[in-house]
């Protein structure tokens, strides 16, 4: 009896010293990759609670000759505009008569989809205003751990991302997360807080083509999505570059 009841105690205790050993390494774990949001970052999240849509319905403009910037072709209605740099990654057109002055940039990186998916040690992005190449944030999981992620939340580009920040927010973690969640997590909390912009308005777009719209001030970006790139059309005065004109660009749109 006395044995079995030694037997039993070294048991328990054996069974306690896991458990606090795995109640251990899961705070760690949870403490380690927890995500601290400073005030830009909720901006960040929070600007894709309101989402608007764009309907867009392409169709060959013949009335307009077309500009053509790698894969992607729309009508050109800058014949008033000086070409101010034609050359990869980016071409740009600018306005300056009658007392109007007015921008246009094109031009094309990796989807953040992408990004997350593949970076390793460096990311490169346009945040709204300048291209930025920065070192991939710290404990930043590994890919198939990132791909899994996307996988899961049924995440196929920067739409449907766009749409999961819209529903979910900030990712939190507890104690009965997975340790390959609380990384997941992270990442994609950390990732996003630094690629995306912050915009006053945030547009789907719909129908013929797959994208959405940052408003930013004065500023608009149109981001089109196509076969893990966005095409970024950058609209500066949008007194001049109303919404009608924007849409009439967009409608003419099409793909070599």
């Amino acid at each position: 009896m006395k044995k079995e009841k030694k037997k039993r105690k070294i048991i328990l205790f054996s069974l306690f010293i896991i458990l606090i050993s795995i109640l251990g390494y899961k705070l760690f774990t949870l403490k380690y990759y927890e995500f601290h949001p400073t005030q830009d970052d909720l901006k960040i999240f929070n600007q894709f609670k309101n989402l608007k849509t764009l309907e867009i319905k392409t169709e060959k403009n013949l009335t307009f000759d077309y500009i053509t910037h790698k894969n992607i072709n729309f009508i050109n209605v800058f014949q008033d505009f000086n070409l101010i740099k034609d050359k990869d990654p980016y071409t740009q057109y600018q306005l300056d008569k009658n007392n109007i002055q007015a921008t246009f940039i094109i031009d094309s990186f990796d989807s953040f989809h992408k990004l997350f998916s593949y970076s390793n040690d460096e990311i490169t992005f346009y945040n709204g205003t300048n291209t930025i190449t920065t070192n991939t944030p710290q404990k930043f999981t590994t890919q198939n751990y990132r791909q899994e992620f996307l996988k899961k939340n049924n995440i196929n580009d920067d739409v449907d991302l766009i749409k999961f920040i819209k529903e979910n927010g900030i990712l939190k973690s507890n104690l009965f997360s997975s340790t390959k969640t609380m990384k997941q997590n992270y990442s994609y909390n950390m990732f996003l807080s630094v690629v995306l912009p912050t915009a006053e308005e945030v547009t789907i777009i719909t129908g013929d083509l797959n994208g959405y719209i940052l408003k930013i001030g004065n500023f608009k970006q149109v981001n089109i999505l196509k076969d893990d790139l966005q095409y970024n059309l950058q609209f500066f005065n949008l007194e001049y570059f109303n919404d009608d004109l924007i849409k009439t660009i967009l409608e003419s749109v099409t793909f070599n």
